[in-house]
């Protein structure tokens, strides 16, 4: 039981620092303003200068690296809410546009509560955005693959409450 543990620990660290890699280098010609007039902003302060690569089961050393972040500034009078809804519309009319398209969402959360907890956090919080995704928009499961990451993926420390809840998020990554 041990090493199967093992395995899946290396599994979602690989997969983590796999994902956000190519998340920031590959897709920004993806992002798409909603709005007129909204923009999409880098903040390169949120991020790492080194990030853990797995060179075996037993071995992870720290390299330099430099992760890119957006977010997307809407105009002035939209609510988060709208804002939200229509990114979920763009996600689904990209993802029923491009048929052989899928992709992974990850789930993560702040250092706070028990190992146990926050893994359970991070997959409910992936599951509640394939649900969204599958039921209200007409996306297929198939094309969703979910992983609970928990904390192994901050962008933020976790020192102040702040900074806690910007490592509580969901990234959506192709696959």
């Amino acid at each position: 039981m041990k090493q199967k543990s093992g395995f899946l620990l290396v599994f979602i660290f690989i997969t983590t620092c796999f994902s956000i890699e190519l998340f920031a280098q590959e897709n920004d010609f993806l992002i798409i303003p909603i709005y007129s007039g909204s923009d999409i902003c880098y903040d390169d302060q949120f991020g790492f200068e080194e990030s853990p690569l797995i060179i075996n089961e037993m071995t992870v050393q720290n390299t330099e690296s430099v992760l890119r972040r957006f977010f997307c500034r809407a105009l002035e009078g939209r609510s988060p809410l709208e804002t939200i809804k229509n990114y979920e519309k763009a996600i689904a009319e990209y993802l029923n546009a491009n048929k052989a398209q899928k992709v992974i969402i990850v789930g993560h959360t702040d250092n706070t509560d028990g190992f146990d907890m926050n893994i359970s956090l991070s997959k409910d919080r992936v599951d509640a955005v394939m649900e969204k995704l599958a039921s209200e928009n007409a996306v297929f499961r198939d094309k969703l693959k979910p992983y609970g990451v928990r904390l192994v993926s901050p962008i933020a420390s976790n020192s102040t409450e702040q900074s806690r809840a910007k490592n509580r998020r969901v990234e959506i990554v192709e696959q």
